[in-house]
């Protein structure tokens, strides 16, 4: 079982270009949330539309709820073809 955590982790730790400081605060704020717990094969659109409404109800602006999954997507984007990570790029499409 690989977390969502941990594909956030080695996005950190093996990113070749320079992450911002606010992109490594974001994501090591969403390891606070429940999805990073989750296993990458078992995320699905339904968790991610979860998580932005929890992010919304716990009173963040529309446009950071935006920022948060634009990073997350950036995770999506390179875990299955550079490590094999289940996660789905349709889910957060």
């Amino acid at each position: 079982i690989i977390r969502l955590a941990d594909a956030i982790d080695k996005y950190t730790a093996t990113s070749t270009k320079e992450i911002g400081r606010t992109k490594t605060q974001v994501l090591r704020s969403i390891k606070q949330y429940d999805i990073a717990e989750m296993d990458c094969a078992t995320i699905k659109s339904e968790h991610i539309v979860s998580f932005a409404q929890e992010l919304l109800d716990g009173g963040r602006h529309p446009s950071t709820v935006g920022n948060y999954i634009s990073h997350l997507a950036a995770i999506f984007a390179i875990a299955r073809p550079a490590w094999g990570y289940r996660l789905d790029q349709q889910a957060i499409k």
